[in-house]
């Protein structure tokens, strides 16, 4: 007569059982983005076409990577639309969390972190030709620019003993340009003939003095009351940076 044999798992111990729930907590945790799905986050934009809009149901191809990277880190996103001397103020004082298209300078260091660059820009001069020959900032010695308020560009010129006149946005500038009230205005080629283009001039009069090669990072107020904001991002634009949506931004950008 055959016997047979039957083995009998013993009953989980309590242990046991705290350890495979806490396993099973964590599991689900790592599956979800680390950062709250309610935590709310205000994205600042200005009016900067083609890169930016103070339009917050158009924002632009800059906002829509900025968005893209904290929406992939389970934040939801408030754009407010306000000129760009505001903007600076409203992060410093932490009533906007972050904004695009913020350059470094070390006023701004004091009160910003800046990401890494999400895109780099041709920063320089336009203006008519056979108007200006320009190889250095000398060459502007006895010229007007136009420069949008609240940049950077205002500190530059003033230090080179170079005069000016400000704007609130850069359109203004532009119209200055083509009506002849100033004789260069100083911003980013793509956004200088893309303005031109817009206001119906034949942009082969123009051209365009490089200044610099300006990296293009995301200013985050350090007044903000949003813990590790700096730290998600940058987690964030690593994983929207792996999107389609993401590389279909960069081909958009005929400059990149």
């Amino acid at each position: 007569m055959k016997c047979l044999t039957v083995y009998l798992m013993p009953r989980p111990t309590r242990v046991k059982i705290v350890e495979r729930y806490l396993l099973l907590t964590f599991c689900l945790v790592c599956t979800f983005p680390l950062v709250s799905q309610n935590k709310y986050v205000t994205l600042a934009v200005y009016a900067w076409e083609p890169l930016l809009y103070d339009d917050i149901n158009n924002p632009g191809p800059l906002a829509e990577i900025v968005s893209g990277s904290l929406e992939a880190v389970g934040y939801r996103v408030t754009l407010v639309g306000l000129p760009f001397a505001r903007v600076q103020a409203e992060l410093y004082s932490g009533n906007v969390d972050l904004s695009p298209g913020v350059t470094i300078t070390d006023e701004r260091k004091e009160k910003l972190w800046f990401s890494t660059p999400i895109l780099y820009l041709r920063m320089g001069f336009v203006f008519k030709k056979d108007g200006i020959k320009y190889k250095s900032l000398s060459d502007l010695a006895s010229l007007t620019g136009g420069v949008m308020r609240g940049t950077f560009w205002e500190k530059i010129l003033a230090d080179n003993g170079l005069k000016y006149e400000t704007v609130v946005d850069q359109n203004q500038n532009i119209q200055k340009l083509i009506s002849n009230h100033i004789n260069y205005a100083c911003l980013p080629e793509v956004i200088a003939f893309y303005l031109l283009r817009a206001n119906g001039e034949d942009i082969s009069k123009y051209e365009f003095g490089l200044y610099r090669l300006d990296p293009q990072p995301v200013g985050i107020s350090r007044a903000t009351k949003i813990k590790g904001l700096a730290a998600n991002f940058e987690r964030g634009l690593s994983i929207f940076k792996q999107t389609k949506k993401y590389q279909n931004i960069m081909n958009s950008l005929q400059f990149e």
